[in-house]
């Protein structure tokens, strides 16, 4: 789940999720610029007590279905429709679109 739906969960504020996120206080993945949340991760650190005696670090386990999962929804993207896109010889002379 993306960062509003683990703050609706959690019930906790978007911004004191990115805190605990910087502090390590809270499992979670990040790609890029995105973070993510694994609903039962966050179950398991509610039932701790929402805290962590040390900064969390995913087991190689974890890791492994994070990737799994972010490949399927890589091939579940959807592309522009091919209606939408624009042939070299169409774009601008200034590399406007």
């Amino acid at each position: 789940m993306d960062i509003r739906e683990a703050s609706a969960f959690v019930r906790k504020k978007v911004s004191s999720l990115y805190a605990y996120t910087s502090e390590r206080r809270i499992p979670f993945y990040k790609r890029g610029n995105t973070l993510y949340f694994f609903k039962d991760q966050l179950i398991k650190w509610i039932e701790s007590g929402g805290s962590w005696d040390k900064p969390y670090e995913p087991t190689q386990e974890e890791q492994a279905d994070f990737e799994a999962h972010l490949a399927i929804l890589q091939k579940s993207k959807k592309n522009k429709p091919s209606s939408l896109k624009m042939d070299k010889d169409e774009r601008l002379p200034n590399g406007d679109e």
